[in-house]
This record gives structure tokens, C-alpha cells and sequence, in this order.
């Protein structure tokens, strides 16, 4: 089995950025969410949120096209739309992607629609009769070609066949069908229906869905639970749609909590009693709380290391960092008064001249005491 070692980190005030659950090939397993649990918040249902959609019959041919459109997700249920998006779409090998599918997934996460359809519009600007005379006006241009010939200018040559062949439209030369053709490829076009759709794991997820309530932290987003204690980012349940707003709020999140905890450093502290921080420190060779089921430590964050004597330390020594403290009295204040310690959600090496003195250790294998 590989060796795990561990150390304990007091402080004051503790900082906890350890994402969520999306994209375990980086690194992340969301012990973030789980941690929170485990000091008793309560956890609103996790779910893979911007992420792309399974088709049940995918055109793979369409594979790595992109087009600008408008998505409109349904739910076919209830016959009500569910959200509507406008961007790029892009056409996989499974099916839909693109930053007008992934926003529009995300309320189809626990309470969003069960039976799920994104309705494509791949001609936002012009309304249907619009449209209709526009295919209208080009066939007298086009005499003799075939269908191929007639999206030149227009669409994706792939993506217009496989439209003309979602309006159920022959396959014969465009000046040969009747008007009323283009009616119907108008109407495809403006409505294009893709059913039988799954949601994509957590591997393709660009954010998560669900997490700690917000209500189980001040506006600065101090754990109601644990005085001095701080949780940020995506292990909240805060998802925002395309375009940075997941970053911003991980960015401002972190900002605003730390903050909170450096000024709520800079309050007097009370006088520290020695006797009795050593009485009530299970951890104490003297504690009076060394008996069996209330000693309670729990693993904040753990590296493994590989079978062996342990590695060399090093600034670049592969780690996941992370932490959970309850403000301890002034006594047991280990050398920095706060500590912002955060867990990187991707594989990468921890550089610890990034955190404070206090997450400069010969170990930085963390637990921690809760009350």
C-alpha cells in the first residue's frame, strides 16, 4: 500500500478552494463537497453541469462542424421550453456541444426536465417566412444543380444534406421541386429536433452543479457551522454559464473570503488560557478528551506516495493541498496567524512559495481537528 503521511496545520482562519467534481482527469475527485458534508453543511444534489449532450442515433458524419444558432432545450413532458441559448454549436460523434448546448443543459440537472429535446435554429436572424423567401429566391440561380449545390453560401455543405434530409426533401435537382418546398426546409431549418439526449459525465463537465448551500455561509462565505472556517468556489452550489462567469466567481469567492478572514484576525483576541487549551486538546498527551470516539481528525487533504522510503522534499513534489481548521485559541497558533491554503483541481505540481508561511512545511500533508 502507498505511504501516507500526515501533519497537522493550525490556524486561525482557513481558506478552503478545492473545487468540485468536474473533470477527474485533472486531478479533482470532490473531496471538496465531501469535506463540506462532513462538518455538516448541507449539500444541495451534485450533477455535471456545462457539459455536452449524448444523441441516441448521433450523425457522425457532422463530426467537427461548427455553425452559429440558437438552442432551445425542451422538456417533452411537460411541453414547455425549458432555456433558450445562442452561440456556436458544434456537431460531434455522440452528438451536440458547443457554448449554446452546454449553458442549456445546465436546468436539466435534479428538478429539470426528464425527457429532455434541444430544438436547433440554425437561421437566428430571420424568421421562417423570411427564410422560406430566401431559398425561394436562389433556386431560379441554381438551374439543374442538385441539393449539394444549393447550401453553397449558406451552410456547411455535410450540415446541409443532412438537413435537407431531416426535412424528408427528395434528392433531386432544386428547380424541379415545388414552392412549397421551401416552406418545409425553411421549417426544418428554423426547428431542427434532436431527442433522446444524455447528459455527458463529469470527464466532459466544465463546472459542477450543486454543492454546499449558500445558506450555509455568510455574504463573505464563512462556514455558519465553524467560525473562521471559509469555503469558495465550486464546491458552492454557484454555476454561471459560458463566458468566465465560473472563474469570476471562483476569483471573487476567494477574494472576498479572505478579506473577511484577514480582518476578522485584526479583532483583539482573547486572553489565552494554557490550562485549559491543553485540557480540551485531544491531540494533548494531558488532554482529558483521550478517550475512544471523541479524538476526532479527519484527513483534510492526502498525497500518496509511492511504496518506499518517503521522496525527497521539493517546492515541485506533487501534491493536493487542502484544509479544514477550526480557529484555534491563540496559544496554539502555529507561527502565521492565517492560513490560505487551497487545493489545485488539476495535476500539477504545488509550489508552496504560493502559500503562506503556515503551508511552508517539511510536510505538507494536512489534517485537521473539528470540534
Amino acid at each position: 500500500m502507498p505511504r501516507v503521511r500526515t501533519q497537522t496545520l493550525r490556524a486561525d482562519a482557513v481558506i478552503c478552494a478545492m473545487g468540485g467534481n468536474a473533470g477527474p482527469q485533472f486531478g479533482t475527485d470532490g473531496f471538496g463537497t465531501r469535506f463540506a458534508a462532513q462538518c455538516g453543511g448541507k449539500l444541495e444534489p451534485l450533477y455535471p453541469c456545462l457539459t455536452a449532450l449524448q444523441t441516441a442515433k448521433p450523425n457522425r458524419s457532422l463530426a467537427g462542424i461548427r455553425a452559429k444558432a440558437a438552442a432551445t432545450l425542451l422538456d417533452l413532458d411537460r411541453h414547455c421550453t425549458v432555456a433558450v441559448e445562442n452561440g456556436e454549436v458544434q456537431f460531434t460523434d455522440y452528438g451536440l456541444s458547443g457554448i449554446c448546448i452546454m449553458p442549456a443543459v445546465r436546468p436539466s440537472g435534479p428538478g429539470g426536465a426528464k425527457r429532455p429535446a434541444v430544438e436547433l435554429d440554425l437561421f437566428p436572424m430571420l424568421d421562417e417566412t423570411a427564410l422560406t423567401a430566401l431559398f425561394a429566391a436562389r433556386v431560379p440561380l441554381l438551374p439543374g444543380k442538385a441539393p449539394a449545390d444549393f447550401w453553397t453560401g449558406l451552410l456547411n455543405p455535410k450540415l446541409g444534406r443532412a438537413l435537407w434530409a431531416a426535412a424528408k426533401l427528395p434528392e433531386k435537382p432544386v428547380d424541379t421541386l415545388p414552392d412549397a418546398a421551401w416552406q418545409v426546409l425553411a421549417n426544418a431549418a428554423k426547428h431542427w429536433l434532436f431527442e433522446g439526449l444524455t447528459p455527458c459525465g463529469w470527464k466532459q463537465a466544465q463546472t459542477t452543479g450543486g454543492g454546499l448551500s449558500l445558506t450555509e455561509v455568510t455574504p463573505s462565505f464563512q462556514f455558519k457551522g465553524c467560525p473562521g472556517l471559509y469555503f469558495v468556489g465550486e464546491t458552492l452550489d454557484c454555476a454561471g454559464s459560458c463566458g468566465g462567469f465560473n472563474l469570476h466567481w471562483a476569483f471573487g469567492s476567494g477574494i472576498a473570503a479572505g478579506r473577511d478572514a484577514v480582518h476578522s484576525l485584526k479583532r483583539p483576541a482573547p486572553k489565552p488560557n494554557k490550562k485549559e487549551a491543553i485540557k480540551n486538546d485531544p491531540l494533548h498527551p494531558a488532554s482529558d478528551r483521550q478517550t475512544a470516539g471523541t479524538e476526532r481528525v479527519i484527513f483534510v487533504s492526502d498525497t500518496l506516495v509511492s511504496p518506499g522510503p518517503p521522496p525527497p522534499e521539493s517546492p515541485t513534489t506533487p501534491t493536493r493541498l487542502g484544509s479544514i481548521i477550526r480557529p484555534l485559541k491563540v496559544s496554539e497558533s502555529a507561527q502565521a496567524r492565517s492560513s490560505f491554503i487551497t487545493a489545485p483541481t488539476s495535476t500539477m505540481a504545488a509550489n508552496t512559495s504560493l502559500y503562506p508561511a503556515a503551508a511552508r512545511s517539511p510536510s505538507r500533508y494536512t489534517t485537521a481537528r473539528v470540534p
